[in-house]
Parts: structure tokens; C-alpha cells; sequence
């Protein structure tokens, strides 16, 4: 544990020392930037903490056997918070010209999870998941809403991973993410996260990237 916090702390220092003056954004060019500015190496603030953008990359959306590519796409970075050193997944999406954001700061185990019932699922429950279904977790009915075929491409990269993404979604808006990835052929093949809508023009961009900002 000692171990895992001190390179935590490391990593948090390393990161710190990238945010120079070249590359932050002056507090009156800020209005000019938006959580669709954000790239790797980049700092946002995100409830009132400065987050360090480690990566990121996109989902986009395929027909069923990966033949055709869609026209949705969902953007995802992966944060640090600088002050506790947590994890955090920012995702964020444009339908309609409307943009929308979440964040997910928890990974869930199959044990967390269970049917309306209260019977345990796993990763075999979910293919025969449609609407009406749904799962509890921590007391709360999360609801089927939709299951999608997608390919993960990290920034920088042109070519994809295949994934299939499964989400749910709560009365009060929060929601439940399943990627399933490598074919799901084993319980490690799931990612679960918890995720929480946030509203993107909270989201203070002061960095948009490592390099030197433009002037």
C-alpha cells in the first residue's frame, strides 16, 4: 500500500511540472475552450480539482459484425485528480449539437451485482438483457437501455479494438457501463464502471494539451 501511494504521489509531481506557463491557458482565453478541446496531457479542473488528462481516445459505434462504422461517436480521457491521486474516466458525446458529459470513478465486481430479484448475475445474464430488464446495484434498480457494438481507438492511433458496450441507466440519472472486451469469453473480459452525469460547461479547461498553447 506504502508502495502504491508513494508512486502515486510521484506520478502526481511528475505531472504537476508539465503545466508550465507555455502550455496553460490565461484565465480570460478559458470561455474560448470546451470539454471537446480536451486531449492528452492536458489539465482540467473537475469539481474544483485539477485533473491531469493521462490519455484518452474515442468508441465508435459499428454495425453488429464490425463490417460498418456508424456515425456515433463517444470520447473518453482518463484523469488523475492532482490532490488525491483517484482515477477518474471522463466521457463525453454530441447528439443533435447537444453536448453531453459523464464520469465514472468507480470499477465494479460482478459480486456488487445483482438481478431485480437480489439473485446474482455475471457475464452471462447480459446477452439475454432488453428493455424492462435490469440490474441492482448498492440498493438501486439500474434499467437496460441500450447494448452496441464499438471499437476503442486510442488517441494518436488510427486502428480500433472491437468492444460491445451495454449501458443502464437509474431513475435519478446515474448510470451503469459493461464493456465487454476480447470477446467476453472469461469474467476478466468485463470492465464495469458506475458512472454520473456532469454538465461539460462545469468543466474549466486549462490546459487543452502539453504543447505550448497557441497565441
Amino acid at each position: 500500500m506504502e508502495f502504491a501511494y508513494l508512486k502515486s504521489v510521484q506520478a502526481r509531481l511528475d505531472a504537476i511540472r508539465t503545466l508550465t506557463r507555455g502550455n496553460r491557458i490565461p484565465p480570460s482565453r478559458r470561455f474560448n475552450y470546451s470539454i471537446k478541446d480536451i486531449a492528452p496531457g492536458g489539465f482540467v479542473r473537475l469539481d474544483g480539482d485539477v485533473c491531469h488528462v493521462m490519455a484518452g481516445g474515442r468508441y465508435d459505434e459499428w454495425d453488429e459484425k464490425y463490417r460498418k462504422k456508424l456515425g456515433y461517436t463517444s470520447h473518453e480521457y482518463r484523469l488523475r485528480n492532482l490532490r488525491t491521486g483517484q482515477i477518474i474516466l471522463l466521457e463525453w458525446d454530441e447528439e443533435d449539437q447537444v453536448v453531453s458529459a459523464s464520469v465514472s470513478t468507480k470499477k465494479l465486481k460482478w459480486a456488487e451485482l445483482t438481478d431485480e430479484a437480489g439473485e446474482a448475475i455475471d457475464e452471462d445474464d447480459l446477452e439475454e438483457m432488453d428493455s424492462g430488464d435490469g440490474i441492482k446495484y448498492n440498493g438501486k434498480d439500474f434499467w437496460y437501455d441500450d447494448d452496441w457494438a464499438a471499437k476503442y481507438v486510442p488517441a494518436g492511433k488510427r486502428n480500433g479494438e472491437k468492444a460491445w458496450i451495454y449501458e443502464f441507466e437509474a431513475k435519478d440519472g446515474e448510470m451503469l457501463t459493461i464493456e465487454e472486451w476480447g470477446g467476453g469469453e472469461k469474467a476478466d473480459d468485463y470492465e464495469i464502471w458506475h458512472c454520473l452525469s456532469v454538465d461539460p460547461d462545469t468543466i474549466e479547461v486549462l490546459a487543452a494539451s502539453g504543447e505550448k498553447e497557441a497565441s
